[in-house]
């Protein structure tokens, strides 16, 4: 039996709005390497440019990287795939699941955020933050219900929530 059958997937939580955001956007991004690369240049520069064709290659991963955002729940563990790590946490391990105030790239830290994300936290008390399930508050509200229904931990009428 192989390791992907013993693991059998329960099911993939993800918000809609920001993963198609964050794949337009590395989309975009990719676009416009490839075609700054194809439009002709001065007589003195032919050809295309490496660095333009590394940062293609490095949008294009990265829209494959944002389309994988989400967390994947199996029999014994979690997956949370965020655009620049992975992180696999046992289920046993998994101690809550509440919905926090977004404190990504641009907004480090904010107290008071309008967009919400989801953390899981371990007995061992480390948080995990997903920011792929970055979203306003009903649709992560309801991810983060979805969550503690698949890891299997109680639920109440609506997740704690996180507010600083």
């Amino acid at each position: 039996m192989s390791s992907t059958a013993a693991n059998a997937a329960r099911g993939v939580v993800r918000t809609r709005t920001y993963r198609a955001v964050a794949v337009a956007y590395w989309t975009l991004v990719a676009l416009v390497c490839v075609g700054g690369m194809i439009d002709p240049g001065p007589p003195s520069h032919p050809g295309f440019s490496p660095i333009g064709a590394l940062l293609a290659a490095v949008s294009i991963v990265a829209a494959v990287r944002a389309a994988r955002m989400g967390v994947a729940v199996a029999d014994s563990h979690a997956v949370v795939r965020n655009l620049l790590s992975t992180s696999r946490i046992a289920l046993a391990d998994i101690d809550d699941v509440r919905v926090r105030n977004y404190d990504g790239l641009i907004v480090r830290n904010s107290p008071t955020s309008w967009l919400r994300t989801v953390a899981l936290t371990t007995k061992a008390g480390t948080v995990v933050k997903a920011y792929g399930l970055v979203g306003f508050d009903p649709s992560v509200s309801r991810a983060a219900a979805r969550l503690q229904e698949l890891i299997g931990l109680p639920r109440g009428t609506r997740p704690p929530q996180h507010r600083v």
